[in-house]
């Protein structure tokens, strides 16, 4: 096959995507067992740990893959969404899958669903890809992160080791629910008959559905400061990695090493380390050295993500208020924190969030907000981004070329300086696209 036949293959592909990305699917997850049938049933031939929260979901299950991978084992990881492209979402030991692959996994879905009255959706297509190119690749492992919610998400056909429960925020409301009761029955749906549950929620109403769940079903519940503990003992200095201590059931560490920047980071490696700690209970075989090595060599773009230049660049994906607050905790570490003057916030997020919350959390730290856009119909309109940040801005920019944005800001903070650009992991995706100069496709393949 020529190159220019590979492309055009792919092309058509990423339109298929396209196209079944624009429309909205009754939730449930008869399409995507429907899929794996038409597969093979490739989910029930590899083991799997599920991760399902709010936010840090992502990173807890960069830290698993990243551990088990140092222990040898030929590790799956399924995430989402991507930033670049759309091979991140499915990587087997640090790997993406490639574009050939991909291609052909989406025309065999295409093939054997064409003509159907319930045709799945774009995410149930990518999770169907995923699971049969683990089962292809004979993974040992996968870590797959639930899309949206858990108990209807479609990676909830597996039947994992361990589920991981990140933490709870209200987001996506219209399809989880409008309190933290809600969207916690709704991630609590990922949690099996027997099957052990490690968490970190802690507030009334998450703790009472996460308890009831596991005693309904006899699932083993193991909590954070109950079960499992951690401690910062050195934060980030100077771009050098954190150190935490960790105590569950059957292990204690005193010094890990924790790259990933931002307090909310310490909760999650306890949880990816108490996930560990049950597959270690489970017959998997997890060294010491395998738990720092894989800690300290774990990386997870887009999040409190550190450019070098002059200004300096960080990229933040937070998206609700919750990821914002993680944000706002974790500015007072950064080198640059003396000077608010120098500091630039670079926003933009999905049309549905409640910007006025975010950009009152961030304002404290920031002199200036360039409002823009990502583009798309998820977009939030930057005149409204705007109107909400003079309310506690010194300065409001409005641009809505994301990388005009990026060049007024980083013309604003200076060559000592710092842009911030947060708001959603769709803006971090264009910077980026921006930055490695690649083209404005969403589900670009390279």
């Amino acid at each position: 096959m020529t190159m220019r036949q590979a492309a055009t293959r792919a092309n058509d592909a990423a339109r298929f995507l396209a196209d079944l990305g624009e429309v909205r699917r009754k939730p449930g997850l008869e399409r995507v067992r429907f899929l794996m049938h038409l597969f093979g049933l490739p989910h029930q031939e590899f083991r799997c740990v599920h991760v399902a929260g709010t936010n840090g979901k992502g990173s807890t299950s960069a830290m698993i893959a990243s551990v088990l991978a140092r222990e040898g084992l030929a590790v799956g990881l399924y995430t989402s969404p991507h930033l670049v492209s759309l091979r991140e979402r499915i990587q087997v030991s640090g790997e993406f899958i490639s574009s050939d692959m991909l291609t052909k996994l989406i025309e065999e879905v295409h093939r054997l669903t064409k003509g159907e009255d319930d045709p799945p959706s774009f995410f149930e297509v990518v999770t169907a890809c995923a699971l049969k190119h683990f089962s292809n690749t004979n993974v040992d492992i996968a870590v797959l992160e639930t899309g949206l919610g858990g108990r209807l998400d479609a990676t909830n056909i597996v039947e994992p080791e361990v589920a991981v429960l990140t933490s709870l925020s209200i987001d996506h409301e219209s399809w989880l629910g409008r309190s933290l009761y809600e969207i916690a029955g709704e991630k609590a749906g990922i949690i099996k008959p027997g099957i052990p549950v490690v968490s970190c929620w802690s507030g009334p109403e998450e703790r009472a559905v996460l308890e009831e769940k596991c005693a309904r079903v006899h699932a083993p519940l193991r909590l954070l400061d109950r079960d499992f503990h951690v401690e910062l003992i050195r934060p980030w200095v100077d771009g050098a990695p954190a150190v935490i201590s960790y105590s569950g059931p059957r292990w204690r560490f005193d010094s890990i090493r924790l790259p990933l920047f931002g307090l909310h980071q310490v909760q999650n490696a306890a949880l990816a380390i108490a996930g560990l700690e049950v597959l270690a209970e489970r017959g998997f075989e997890i060294s010491e050295a395998g738990v720092n090595d894989g800690m300290a060599s774990v990386k997870w773009p887009g999040r409190l993500e550190m450019i070098q230049g002059e200004p300096g660049l960080i990229l933040d994906g937070a998206h609700n208020p919750e990821a914002v607050k993680a944000l706002a905790e974790t500015i007072p570490f950064l080198s640059y924190h003396g000077d608010r003057e120098r500091r630039i916030l670079l926003f933009a997020a999905s049309c549905d969030k409640d910007t006025r919350a975010m950009l009152s959390k961030l304002s404290p730290f920031f002199s200036t907000l360039v409002a823009t856009s990502f583009g798309g119909e998820r977009a939030g309109k930057v005149e409204d981004l705007a109107g909400n940040g003079n309310e506690f801005f010194n300065r409001v920019v409005a641009e809505e070329d994301t990388a005009k944005a990026l060049e007024r800001a980083r013309k604003l903070a200076g060559p000592n300086g710092l842009v911030v650009a947060a708001g959603s992991l769709f803006l971090v995706g264009a910077i980026k696209k921006i930055i490695q100069e690649k083209p404005e496709d969403p589900y670009i393949f390279q």
